[in-house]
């Protein structure tokens, strides 16, 4: 085992438990994505340390960057359902780490579905899902 390898954490809220038994048991999936949509999810975004610790409200209309991850099916955003999951992924990057954010899904999503990109939700864990550009919305 690598020293850079960290084991995953515990499911932290009912949408990671929902994750990991939806791919089994289809009738858990509508409660798995209206969990998704109003649940606080996190992203990575570019570091800025001047803006460590300072709350910046997101208002319509306003721009908002988040890191973009390379796959072969076609650049992604990653998107975790905790911030345990957030920083365990982040342990996984080499070098630099990003900054993260939190907003809530139906936010995250609406912002997805604007750049056109896949969603990869807890990308890199056991239990995860994607969306294609088209599925997004």
């Amino acid at each position: 085992m690598s020293s850079s390898f960290h084991l995953e954490p515990p499911p932290q809220n009912e949408l990671e438990r929902l994750l990991l038994k939806a791919g089994e048991e289809p009738a858990l999936r509508g409660r798995m994505y209206r969990l998704l949509w109003e649940s606080e999810l996190f992203v990575f975004v570019p570091d800025h340390p001047e803006m460590h610790d300072v709350l910046m409200p997101l208002r319509n209309g306003d721009e908002f960057v988040f890191c973009m991850c390379p796959h072969p099916e076609g650049t992604f955003m990653a998107v975790f359902t905790s911030e345990a999951a957030a920083d365990w992924a982040a342990a996984q990057i080499p070098g630099v780490k990003p900054a993260m954010a939190n907003l809530p899904g139906e936010v995250l999503f609406r912002l997805a579905e604007t750049a056109k990109v896949w969603v990869r939700v807890n990308h890199g864990m056991n239990a995860f899902m994607a969306f294609g550009p088209g599925n997004v919305a």
